[in-house]
């Protein structure tokens, strides 16, 4: 069993760097990488979430979305306003551009989709789907409540 385990992990580890890969190279004509998307996507679906909402949501500290909201605001892909009920608070939302570029990323990440899953059925994706979202609950259980998170938002080793 332990050398599945290891198969697997060295497997999702190479994935995850095609990945990045793919989506990097896909974004780079709109200042984007696959550190910063996952941002746009997350204020697509949750419009107006405060820097800490949105750091958890993105799951890194609240330097590192800091850090990404700075340039995505320099792209004017995002703004910064005033929460109306608490003047000290601000809320994230996208602006205009910024909608417009959810396209692009969501046809990249199809694309990807399409990519990886090429020769899988139906059945396989939805099998793969679910053994992802037990794993992202196990991982999500070890980090909640914890400080395992670095300044510079990648989780400590």
């Amino acid at each position: 069993m332990n050398n599945s385990r290891n198969e697997t992990n060295r497997s999702y580890s190479r994935i995850v760097r095609l990945n990045r890969i793919f989506i990097n190279s896909g974004l780079k004509t709109v200042g984007l990488s696959s550190g910063t998307y996952p941002f746009i996507m997350e204020l697509y679906e949750k419009n107006g979430l405060s820097l800490n909402e949105l750091s958890s949501s993105v799951c890194v500290d609240s330097s590192y979305t800091t850090r990404t909201l700075d340039k995505l605001i320099r792209l004017k892909l995002v703004e910064k306003k005033t929460n109306q009920k608490d003047l000290r608070a601000l809320q994230i939302y996208l602006t205009e551009k910024g909608k417009k570029t959810v396209a692009k990323i969501k046809d990249l990440l199809d694309q990807w989709t399409n990519i990886i899953f090429e020769d899988f059925t139906e059945e396989e994706v939805a099998s793969y789907a679910k053994l992802l979202d037990k794993a992202h609950a196990n991982a999500s259980k070890y980090f909640i409540n914890s400080d395992k998170y670095a300044d510079n938002g990648e989780i400590d080793e």
